[in-house]
């Protein structure tokens, strides 16, 4: 019989993708999305209520994905030719160094180099309390798997 974490490895070996990840395992329509021309207000939202926001590049291989489903292809995809809108926007992250919003974009530049650094706003909240925050924000979106993942080959944890 194989282990759940074993059965995980074997996925990510078949398709040559590598998903650091720790306790969390958020369903993607649960995880708010954020559009870059609302970072401002967003984080003004966070400043209101006393939380720190600090822009900083953090090595690829510290990150962790707090989203349960990767659509592999788009990271695979991604880690030969990243969208010039993709790498305009930096990964927004927890004090835990969970990604919020930037999970493609993110293992796309660590399947790419494991030793790079993601630009990335990190909040100074753990990532359940960045959620909860962050569904607060009225700009926030939220995609199903149905709507983010089209091809066959997602990962789901």
């Amino acid at each position: 019989m194989v282990s759940l974490g074993r059965m995980r490895e074997l996925i990510l070996e078949s398709v040559n993708l590598q998903v650091p990840r720790g306790q969390v395992s958020i369903p993607r329509h649960q995880m708010p999305q954020i559009e870059k021309k609302y970072y401002p207000e967003y984080f003004d939202l966070l400043n209101l209520r006393g939380v720190e926001v600090t822009r900083m590049n953090i090595p690829a291989d510290r990150l962790r994905a707090a989203q349960e489903e990767i659509d592999s292809e788009k990271v695979l995809k991604w880690s030969k030719s990243m969208p010039k809108g993709a790498l305009e926007k930096p990964c927004i992250v927890s004090k835990d160094f969970y990604v919020l919003d930037g999970n493609h974009t993110w293992l796309a530049q660590l399947h790419q180099n494991s030793r790079s650094k993601i630009d990335c706003y990190q909040v100074d909240l753990g990532i359940h309390d960045l959620i909860n925050i962050t569904k607060l924000f009225d700009k926030v979106t939220n995609k199903t798997v149905k709507e983010e993942f089209k091809g066959e080959n997602n990962v789901v944890f």
